[in-house]
């Protein structure tokens, strides 16, 4: 983590292209967003952040960000926001796949229409010069081939997922600012919510081991995913945005979607063994019936990312786990 931490400091270029420009992030008292608002804030940007707190918190973020209390479809309050505005990221999102079922319109007012609702604000203010959507490798559903190129059929399993895959179509078809989406795999980090059963299942992991408490699996153990770390994450915001405010409409992430992801997969109970390795402890583990929909394999490839900005994984899972138990920042 020394050499990480040392790296960012000597690659950061003494003038940031983020550097005194007005970023609105919504969502961004949650988990991620909260993450990329430290990092926004070392690149000398002036933050705003538009949250409803339904799941994120206020102590996530530090005096220097302006903190709005309101809904990402509240057109009024962001046409406020966003005139003066020259960065968007765009977070804010009802990620639980059950509450999205459970609440269908619900889901498509968080996570679609106010992607559409922002887009077309933006669209009215030549200052806007960047907007970066959130996107998740849930649009591909279950993945035919692995690892999961940008090329791979648009298949969400869930609502939402397609909420996301339309919020992703209506901005590719959109010309009018410079745009990119990111395709989000597993992304696990300081900070996650461990309460809920469906929260990143590393965070849940983690507060188990720490109480002492017995470990649950649904399946068998041997589903794969593709662990990324929300400093590998927030990188590829970052990395994005600021290719997209050199180049604009003429960007290589311009109208592009990039996973970010590791292309390693790794299945849960090896995620035991490494636990299990760094505690010098033996966890015991329960095993359940699958939960319905559950994808068995997935993991991505980041070629694309790559290929446009440079961007490659840095923090490798062992050193990731152990950075989880130990409650570390990056």
């Amino acid at each position: 983590m020394i050499n990480n931490l040392l790296h960012q400091m000597f690659m950061r270029p003494a003038q940031s292209l983020l550097s005194k420009l007005n970023v609105l992030v919504t969502g961004g008292a949650g988990f991620i967003g909260s993450h990329l608002c430290r990092e926004l804030l070392k690149e000398g940007a002036y933050i705003t952040v538009l949250d409803d707190l339904s799941t994120g918190k206020l102590s996530n973020l530090t005096p220097e960000i302006k903190f709005i209390l309101g809904s990402v479809n509240d057109g009024p309050l962001l046409e406020e926001l966003i005139k003066d505005t020259n960065v968007i990221f765009h977070l804010a999102a009802i990620a639980s796949v059950p509450k999205c079922e459970e609440n269908p319109q619900l889901n498509t007012l968080v996570n679609f229409e106010s992607t559409s609702t922002i887009l077309n604000i933006a669209k009215k203010y030549k200052n806007v010069k960047s907007f970066v959507f959130t996107s998740s490798a849930a649009i591909y559903g279950a993945p035919k081939k692995i690892p999961i190129t940008e090329d791979h059929d648009i298949l969400p399993l869930s609502l939402y997922g397609g909420a996301k895959a339309k919020s992703e179509e209506l901005l590719m078809n959109d010309n009018s600012l410079p745009t990119c989406c990111l395709r989000l795999f597993n992304i696990y980090g300081k900070g996650q919510e461990s309460s809920s059963p469906y929260s990143g299942v590393l965070s849940i992991f983690v507060r188990n081991i720490i109480t002492e408490q017995n470990i649950s699996i649904f399946g068998d153990g041997k589903q794969t995913r593709d662990f990324t770390h929300v400093y590998d994450a927030v990188k590829a915001f970052i990395g994005v945005s600021k290719n997209l405010l050199e180049s604009g409409t003429d960007s290589k992430c311009n109208n592009k979607s990039f996973n970010v992801c590791t292309e390693k997969g790794v299945d849960l109970n090896q995620i035991i063994k490494i636990f299990e390795s760094i505690t010098k402890k033996n966890l015991t583990v329960h095993y359940f019936p699958a939960r319905g929909n559950d994808i068995t394999h997935s993991i991505g490839n980041f070629t694309r990312i790559n290929s446009a900005i440079g961007w490659i994984p840095e923090i490798n899972l062992k050193d990731g786990l152990k950075m989880l138990i130990n409650n570390d920042d990056f």
